[in-house]
């Protein structure tokens, strides 16, 4: 597994996971540029990423969200609630996916376990 901090911290927060040939991103509390270069700078592209995880609704870690969806074209898995809370921020979201907050998302062998927030 490989796993990099692009940011963290209260100016914002987004992390790359990749394992068994899935690549994500968890939070995109960051500017889609700043994401793409940092990126790149592990040999990664940002194009590549096969979803979107946001945490929760706090700003540093959801502002970004609907501008990588729409410059990247990744899908968006959020919970309800966290999308109902920042509706207005984020703009149109045109693939988006929910789950349930305790519960385990699959992508291909890779399994990710959310937890309340």
């Amino acid at each position: 597994m490989i796993c990099i901090s692009l940011q963290s911290g209260s100016n914002g927060n987004a992390i790359y996971v990749e394992a068994d040939g899935v690549r994500l991103l968890f939070d995109a509390g960051i500017s889609g540029a700043q994401a793409e270069g940092r990126l790149r700078v592990h040999q990664r592209d940002i194009r590549k990423i096969d979803a979107l995880l946001v945490s929760h609704d706090h700003t540093d870690h959801i502002r970004c969200a609907g501008i990588y969806q729409r410059k990247y074209n990744m899908p968006v898995y959020l919970t309800r609630r966290t999308q109902e809370a920042t509706y207005c921020s984020l703009g149109p979201l045109q693939d988006v996916h929910y789950f349930q907050s305790g519960g385990v998302m699959r992508f291909g062998n890779v399994a990710v376990h959310t937890i309340p927030t």
